[in-house]
């Protein structure tokens, strides 16, 4: 009887579908902050002479933004203060900022 009440139990286990626990994954900046980048400020932020001598276009690799670190810093705080993008331009969405603010919080 104990053997059947616990193939049961094992049975019922596999039935309902145990999950582990999924693994958190860090973001990525190439996939969660780069397509802001490329859509918002390489435009103005590319090459040496880039605007405030910024160049975005050298980060290709989540490795290069971590480099980057302090730099990606500064350019959130400007975005959030509103005054990166500079006004008259298309400007990040909420949904952009949470994910670049949300790549900057795991990058520590």
């Amino acid at each position: 009887m104990r053997r059947l009440a616990f193939a049961l139990l094992a049975i019922s286990a596999v039935a309902v579908g145990y999950h582990a626990p999924l693994k958190a994954t860090k973001p990525s900046y190439m996939k969660e902050v780069q397509p802001t980048m490329q859509k918002l400020c390489l435009r103005c932020h590319t090459g040496p002479n880039g605007a405030g001598k910024v160049d975005l276009a050298k980060i290709k690799s989540d490795a290069d933004a971590k480099k980057n670190l302090a730099m990606l810093k500064k350019g959130f705080k400007e975005m959030k203060g509103l005054k990166m993008p500079p006004k008259g331009n298309p400007q990040p969405t909420p949904a952009q900022m949470k994910a670049f603010e949300g790549w900057l919080k795991s990058q520590k």
